[in-house]
């Protein structure tokens, strides 16, 4: 005869046949099927609460998103003027000066340079600039300027230069 199996967890005390723990298994089965079958859902109660989080959560991420986004689109713009300044510096010492400059050339030195660089020229200077978030516009009046949110009116050099306004920009972009 064989000593008869302790229930699950317990200190051996309370035995049951392998009849019985094969009856406990189907009765469990029997209750998940049930269950399973069943029609019932979630309350109004708990799902008023799960579209309550998920707003909360809406209400802080969308700001932030936000944030993030405009802070990119600013960084774009400062990378292209940056990025575009070796470009003009190598026209002119190919060409010179400075005086028919313009994005076309500029493309013909740089295959990579950003599509959002707009340029004006004059014999020795010259103005990059690109748009940022909403609004902002970053410019770089060369040679030896550095980049700025406020339209220059001088380049580095002492050079008067004049820089694309943002209304002729958005004619360009169209």
């Amino acid at each position: 005869m064989t000593p008869p199996v302790p229930i699950n967890g317990g200190n051996g005390d309370l035995p049951i046949s392998p009849s019985q723990k094969t009856q406990g298994a189907k009765l469990t089965m029997n209750r998940l099927q049930q269950r399973l079958r069943s029609e019932e859902g979630f309350t109004l109660i708990e799902l008023l609460v799960v579209m309550i989080i998920i707003g909360i959560l809406i209400a802080i991420a969308v700001p932030s998103y936000l944030a993030f986004r405009g802070t990119a689109q600013d960084t774009k713009g400062k990378a292209d003027v940056r990025a575009a300044v070796p470009d003009a510096e190598e026209y002119f010492s190919v060409n010179n000066n400075y005086s028919s400059m313009d994005f076309a050339a500029l493309k013909a030195l740089d295959s990579g340079i950003g599509t959002d660089v707009y340029v004006t020229s004059t014999d020795d200077a010259y103005c990059l600039a690109a748009v940022g978030q909403g609004t902002s516009i970053w410019y770089y009046a060369g040679p030896g300027g550095s980049v700025t949110a406020t339209e220059p009116t001088a380049a580095g050099n002492g050079s008067a230069v004049t820089c694309p306004t943002a209304t002729e920009m958005a004619v360009a972009q169209t």
